[in-house]
């Protein structure tokens, strides 16, 4: 089998893609500072779990739910003004974004399916965070005193 010479082939891949390919440097992301770890976004401590007592009767907002999960951790990673009047547009803002899931929770079947739809909606809900999160980092800060989370 005959060798064939590639040093002399051209190639169609941008530069920025052949740095990728070969491992070349990374490229620069403006929404990533020298302080992002580049951890995943999740919770660090579990939410409470709800349980359904029997004859309860409720509404659950599942957006609402995962937005205030998310949001506080958001805040920190991007470093956001942390005052309640930001945090309460933040959260405004990521509910107008996503679609609505209010669901009325009468029995047992209601709050399984309620939690199957919170999983479904879990993604969705993250990467509006984020968006939004991205969108109030430029903001000026706030002189007040930290959120609890």
């Amino acid at each position: 089998m005959p060798s064939v010479k590639t040093s002399a082939k051209k190639s169609h891949k941008t530069p920025a893609l052949m740095k990728l390919l070969v491992g070349g440097s990374r490229p620069d992301n403006p929404f990533l500072d020298e302080n992002f770890t580049g951890d995943l976004m999740l919770p660090q401590k579990p939410p409470p779990v709800r349980h359904y007592n029997p004859g309860e009767e409720f509404d659950l907002d599942i957006i609402t739910e995962l937005a205030g999960e998310f949001l506080p951790i958001a805040i920190e990673r991007f470093n956001c003004c942390r005052c309640d009047r930001c945090f309460a547009e933040m959260l405004s803002n990521v509910i107008d974004r996503c679609p609505h899931a209010l669901i009325k929770i009468r029995s047992k079947d209601d709050f399984l399916r309620a939690e199957y739809l919170k999983g479904h909606h879990r993604n969705a809900v993250l990467r509006q965070v984020v968006h939004v999160a991205i969108s109030y980092r430029k903001r000026k800060k706030h002189v007040t005193p930290k959120i609890k989370s």
